[in-house]
């Protein structure tokens, strides 16, 4: 399946115009973070006749989280825009640019990691649900079985006994296989 991409797939993306915004020592760390894609229909777009019109034009399209965008409406008028104000009330209003940047920075960007990572809990959620509704746990307990092998009664013994471990040959196949299998067990535990 093809991932889509809503706007390159929608848009000419003029790269040359298209800006990202985020905190640098450029723009004074201000905590306003979003994508602005400047775009015009592409040409498939363009020949539909409901929007043969718009055709040549160019737009802004502005990308931003929920939480950002909350932000970014509070504070347009506080921060991007701030009254002139000197002398009574300059102190209180540093007070508010302040707190608008421990907002962003202590509970909004805390908050967006916090929903990514419980929208990806919830995929992996539903990607395991989906493998169990196809039956996947019968199909292991039926093909489990032929994979176990079981020693024989009376065969079982430890192969360092009857094999020199301590040469080449032995790190190499058995150290290898066990580094596989260690490596293996390390991404199951990350998963």
């Amino acid at each position: 399946m093809r991932k889509v991409e809503l706007i390159p797939d929608n848009f000419e993306v003029h790269c040359d115009a298209t800006r990202i915004h985020h905190p640098t020592d450029e723009n004074a760390q201000q905590r306003y973070r979003a994508i602005h894609y400047t775009v015009s229909l592409n040409s498939q777009r363009a020949a539909l006749p409901e929007f043969a019109m718009f055709g040549g034009m160019r737009c802004e399209i502005q990308i931003q989280t929920i939480l950002n965008h909350a932000w970014a409406e509070t504070s347009h008028d506080i921060l991007y825009k701030p009254p002139a104000i000197t002398g009574f009330g300059s102190k209180a209003m540093q007070s508010i640019e302040d707190r608008m940047v421990r907002i962003m920075d202590d509970y909004l960007l805390p908050a967006g990691y916090e929903f990514q990572k419980v929208q990806h809990d919830f995929d992996r959620l539903m990607q395991g649900k989906i493998l169990l509704d196809r039956d996947a746990l019968n199909a292991l307990a039926t093909t489990l079985p032929q994979l176990v092998r079981r020693p024989r009664e009376g065969k079982q013994r430890d192969h360092r006994q009857r094999t020199n471990h301590d040469g080449p040959a032995w790190d190499r196949h058995h150290g290898g296989r066990n580094l596989r299998v260690a490596a293996r067990k390390a991404d199951l535990a990350r998963a």
